[in-house]
């Protein structure tokens, strides 16, 4: 039977743990000398999980000795994932004879209680869930701010636009209507009126645009040349009037007015009169 007495200081940095203790043999006499010492982390004090082991070959010296728990911190560390896994049991075994009994419980020193709250965080990455303020929630675990609500004053921004340093950004109808009507303007692309497209110089497709006419010409279609110019040969109803009444006129023969033959050049001397024979 082997009777054990432990003294461990359990720390948040670094990330080793010291353990002292000793040790004495069924006859309740001191363990000396070299001996193989397996230290194991349970989370229950008889069974439970195992968590971290370690085999460390000790100088037991009349019963006593002093270890450095996880001291290799790149294979096997006892990190925070184990430590925060509380409560945690610590079991030893010398030289492979079956683990002493009871396991012991691990318990923070008095002053290493303080890193359960944290005083001050100063620099690197905080990973909270929801931060509060005075025992009220200011960011939730969303991460959204649900603390009071900030109050702001002009006086406060910097930088703000000259344009509306008088806290007023919002045009009425007739000041809109004297900034467009004023000076030229330039809608975006895509604008329209009434839903309509706004056809521009660049955008219209009336081949029209191209044609250069003199006065008196028309624009005439044809569907070989397309559009072109050309005299205006239509005369208006006034203007053949004018015509037909101004000067004398030579109708083509066979002119009828109404459906009647025109009577044709007689030369009847005096006295004679015109007379018709079917």
């Amino acid at each position: 039977m082997l009777l054990f007495f432990l003294s461990i200081a359990a720390n948040a940095v670094p990330l080793q743990l010291t353990q002292q203790g000793r040790l004495l043999d069924s006859d309740q006499l001191p363990i000396a000398g070299l001996h193989q010492l397996d230290v194991r982390l349970y989370n229950d004090p008889f069974a439970g999980t195992l968590l971290w082991q370690e085999s460390l070959s000790v100088d037991f010296v009349n019963g006593y000795y002093s270890v450095i728990l996880g001291g290799d911190t790149l294979n096997n560390p006892i990190d925070e994932g184990i430590l925060s896994q509380h409560p945690l049991y610590l079991a030893l075994e010398i030289d492979e004879g079956g683990e002493l009994s009871p396991r012991q419980g691990m318990y923070s020193s008095p002053y290493a209680q303080l890193a359960g709250t944290a005083e001050s965080v100063e620099g690197g990455l905080v990973n909270a869930s929801q931060i509060e303020i005075a025992g009220s929630v200011v960011i939730d675990s969303s991460g959204a701010w649900v603390g009071p609500t900030v109050a702001l004053n002009w006086t406060d921004l910097q930088g703000v636009p000259a344009d509306i340093l008088d806290g007023d950004d919002m045009l009425s109808d007739s000041e809109v209507v004297s900034a467009v009507t004023s000076q030229p303007i330039d809608l975006a692309q895509g604008s329209k009126v009434g839903g309509a497209d706004i056809v521009t110089i660049s955008t219209d497709q009336d081949t029209l645009l191209d044609l250069s006419c003199i006065d008196g010409d028309v624009a005439k279609y044809d569907s070989s040349m397309g559009w072109y110019c050309d005299a205006d040969a239509v005369l208006t109803d006034q203007e053949v009037r004018a015509a037909v009444s101004s000067a004398p006129l030579t109708l083509s023969e066979g002119t009828t007015i109404q459906g009647t033959t025109l009577l044709g050049e007689v030369n009847c001397q005096e006295g004679e009169v015109l007379a018709y024979q079917g």
